[in-house]
């Protein structure tokens, strides 16, 4: 017997969908905190932003605890990619 099950992810998780500041907030000189808008900025192992906004919409949340972890979630076609 398998230990997998089949589910929603949220059913054991908490998913908060990113947004996108405006275009007149973005740059690529580093000016305010890094925007990872898509699967450009995510590395190998780490994200490598390549842009940055002024005004940043969210944040993740900074959790440290033995069954919590953040991730950070990419899904745009035709792909996805994960960090943590």
């Amino acid at each position: 017997m398998s230990e997998w099950k089949e589910g929603f992810l949220s059913d054991v998780a908490e998913i908060i969908m990113g947004q996108s500041p405006t275009g007149e907030t973005c740059n690529t000189n580093g000016v305010g905190v890094p925007l990872l808008n898509g699967p450009t900025e995510f590395g190998i192992k780490y994200p490598e932003p390549s842009q940055f906004t002024s005004a940043p919409k969210k944040f993740s949340k900074l959790k440290f605890h033995r069954f919590a972890l953040n991730f950070t979630f990419s899904l745009k076609q035709p792909y996805a990619i994960m960090h943590r």
